[in-house]
């Protein structure tokens, strides 16, 4: 019986595994160029990217993701590789405004004595958001 069961298990784990990726990718109506105008995020490899209104792009990490209602509670960090806004980093959470939108906010870290000190709380935008499957 033990034979058998290794000869399944070879079997089974020689198959494919097949994973659908999904990237969303939201906009928002935010005028102001320093802000994040594009931000987007790979669900199965968890890595953001988030794009100014200046065209500046910036990557970092999904920290978290979450059901949250009938969508998905998302938190992206951003460590800058120099000081941006006079910020070293930026989290991001994406969360569900309505059954239908999207919102942001967002916290700006500085960095003292190895310490991550909060700089700044951003205002909270509305995004547009649709979700890609490469």
């Amino acid at each position: 019986m033990m034979h058998l069961l290794k000869k399944v298990f070879l079997i089974v784990s020689t198959l494919p595994v097949v994973s659908y990726a999904a990237i969303t990718k939201c906009t928002t109506a935010d005028q102001n160029p320093f802000n994040a105008q594009l931000i987007s995020w790979d669900d199965q490899k968890n890595k953001a990217e988030v794009i100014t209104g200046f065209g500046e792009k910036f990557e970092g990490p999904v920290l978290n993701s979450r059901k949250y209602g009938n969508a998905q509670k998302v938190n992206i960090y951003i460590k800058y590789k120099k000081q941006y806004l006079n910020s070293d980093a930026v989290e991001y959470t994406i969360f569900p405004i309505s059954d239908t939108e999207l919102g942001v906010s967002s916290v700006q870290y500085i960095f003292k004595k190895r310490k991550q000190l909060l700089e700044a709380v951003n205002e909270n935008h509305v995004l547009k958001c649709k979700v890609e499957n490469p």
